[in-house]
Parts: structure tokens; sequence; C-alpha cells
């Protein structure tokens, strides 16, 4: 359930960016096609206010998620200005999404391999 004061946050992000989205440009006629979405995510420490908050449609938004994109890659200059100057520690926060993200890709790999190797073991089994 979403909580009413969550609800008018969203909102006011949605009608801030004129229900457009920052990452690839796309306006939607539907405030439901377009997500606000917490830069700094608020399990790592981030705000639950408009500073910390942009909008995405919700193609990009899944994106964001799913590759764990840094800021600096999806936002546009003039928007990741506004979100340092409220956030001046976000350039550390950066770092640790791009350490996050060679973590990620090196669980990847050594899944991968582990699935290589049990296949091999029952083959051989």
């Amino acid at each position: 359930m979403i909580k009413h004061g969550n609800y008018l946050l969203a909102n006011n992000c949605k009608v801030y960016y004129d229900y457009t989205c920052q990452r690839c440009g796309y306006k939607s006629e539907s405030a439901r096609k377009i997500v606000a979405h917490h830069i700094v995510y608020l399990t790592d420490g981030g705000k639950n206010n408009l500073d910390n908050l942009v909008a995405l449609c919700s193609q990009c938004h899944k994106y964001v998620h799913d590759y764990n994109i840094s800021p600096e890659d999806y936002l546009p200059s003039g928007v990741l200005a506004k979100f340092l100057a409220a956030y001046p520690k976000a350039v550390l926060y950066s770092e640790l999404l791009g350490i996050r993200r060679q973590m990620y890709r090196q669980m990847d790999l050594f899944s991968t391999k582990i699935k290589a190797i049990l296949w091999e073991l029952s083959e051989n089994g």
C-alpha cells in the first residue's frame, strides 16, 4: 500500500519533470507510465525528498535497476548538477555503484563457471 505522503512526493516529482523521462526523453500523457525513481536508494541511505527523485519511464526505470546503472550514466547534466549540489557526497556513491557493478559481473562469471562444472559432473556421473 502506498502511503499518502509518498504518493504526493512521487506525483510532485512527475509534475516537476513534466511527465518526461530524464533518461530517454519520453513524454507521457499518463502519470502511470512515469515513475519517480530514487537516485540514491533509500536502502543505501538516500532521502525521500524531491532532490533525490527523478522521473523515468517504466522501461528506463527497469533498465536502471536491472543493470545497476550509476546516476552519471543516465541523468542529464542539468539534473545531475542539481543532484550533486544537494548531495555533495554522491560522487563517492557513484564509485560504490561501480564497485557493486564489478562485483555482480564477477558473481555472474562465477555462477556460470559453477553451472558448467555441475553440468560436466552430471554428464560424467
